[in-house]
Formats: structure tokens, sequence, C-alpha cells
């Protein structure tokens, strides 16, 4: 998709990756052809994996809590496999932790 976009001069002056990885990968896409982040294109990933900090410029990432996520996950489960009535699913907390590559830096937002 990314190829796409840039084939067709598509003017975007922001991406938002399904994950850090992702989003460190189209970083390293969109210098090769000459852009640059942020001053081009802002970019924010998804997961804060540790080297989304490192990345050059830092990535701009959501910290979503992986455990409490994987702990509901298999309450929701037991629960479904004993035929117990599934309520709506709680609100967890996610954090952006707003890095360079957004085009703004050291913040962290709740």
């Amino acid at each position: 998709m990314l190829t796409s976009l840039l084939e067709a001069r598509a003017d975007f002056t922001a991406l938002f990756a399904s994950n850090d990885t992702v989003a460190m990968g189209v970083m390293a896409a969109l210098r090769a052809q000459g852009l640059r982040i942020p001053e081009d294109v802002a970019i924010v990933g998804y997961d804060d994996i540790l080297p989304a900090a490192c990345a050059a410029p830092p990535l701009t990432t959501i910290r979503s809590p992986a455990l409490e996520h994987g702990r509901l996950a298999g309450e929701t489960l037991i629960q479904l496999i004993q035929g117990q009535h599934i309520g709506p699913p709680p609100d967890l907390a996610i954090d952006l932790v707003v890095r360079a590559s957004c085009g703004a830096a050291g913040k962290r937002l709740r």
C-alpha cells in the first residue's frame, strides 16, 4: 500500500501503522524515497516495543496493556466455555507516547 501511495504521488502528511515494526519499516521506506520524518510525513505506531524509542527519529506510539488484554481474553473464554453470560468488555487504559516521529516530542498523554 505504501508503494502505491508513493507511486501515485499521493498527498499525505501522516501515517498510522498497525504496529511499531511496520511503522519503522515505513520510516525506512520513506527515507529511501527522500522524505523526512516528521517534516514531510508524521508517523505513529502501535505497541510501544523497545526499539520504538531508539528509532531515528524516536517513534510516537500507542501503548496498550497487553498482559491485561490477555488475562481478560482468558477469563472471557472460560466464561464462554462454562456457558456464563458475557457482559460488555471493560475499557482498558491506553497511553499515547509522543515522540519525535509525529512532529512533537517528550509528552505522554492518557
